[in-house]
């Protein structure tokens, strides 16, 4: 049997950042796999792609960035008046350092995540690119098996986040502005993804 749409796969995979000696970003043992639901949207493209159609065994592939999350996006690098930073009328100080990522919420209500960039007199310049964005990703790892996906591996469960390490799998290229009526929130959590799998450790990014 070979990977396919709608098929589960059992893996062990490691993913790089930026050459195959590079920063260990995301990783599943051998002693604990995975199993990955395949052709469903929940795994970057890259990924699903280099993977559709193997077997079982070991694989070694490079995914690009636009493969992955895409270029980085210097219209996603806006300034936001420093009344978003408010709370209960006093500016949060210690949300605004340079590097810190941030909450926020845009101008539907989404959250969504910043990094502060910049800090200047009467705004805050945050970038809403994702982390990994402009990256280029290096991926080894062995199949173990592969099984037809069944009605439960298919079902949404609602209120149940399986994003991974770095964000929603298919929550990057966001066209997120903080601008108007946008708040911000030292909270951690998913950017609004929505219904995930019942795998909640589907994980890859």
């Amino acid at each position: 049997m070979i990977i396919d749409k709608d098929t589960v796969a059992t893996i062990a995979y490691k993913i790089l950042l930026e050459s195959p000696e590079g920063e260990v970003i995301e990783s599943v043992s051998e002693a604990n796999p995975r199993e990955l639901i395949f052709g469903n949207g929940q795994l970057i493209a890259g990924f699903e792609n280099d993977l559709m159609n193997r077997g079982i065994g070991d694989f070694t592939f490079e995914i690009s960035p636009d493969q992955a999350f895409g270029p980085v996006r210097f219209e996603l690098q806006v300034p936001v008046p420093k009344e978003a930073f408010m709370d209960n009328g006093s500016l949060r100080e210690d949300l605004l350092i340079v590097g810190n990522s941030i909450n926020m919420l845009d101008d539907a209500g989404r959250q969504v995540k910043g990094v502060v960039v910049e800090i200047n007199d009467t705004d805050v310049l945050m970038d809403f690119n994702h982390p990994l964005a402009g990256k280029t990703l290096f991926v080894s790892g062995s199949v173990f098996s592969i099984r037809t996906a069944t009605e439960y591996d298919l079902t949404p469960s609602y209120g149940s986040c399986g994003c991974g390490s770095c964000g929603c799998g298919s929550g990057h290229g966001h066209d997120h502005h903080s601008e108007g009526d946008s708040c911000c929130s030292d909270e951690e959590g998913c950017e609004a993804c929505g219904t995930t799998p019942k795998h909640e450790n589907q994980g890859v990014l």
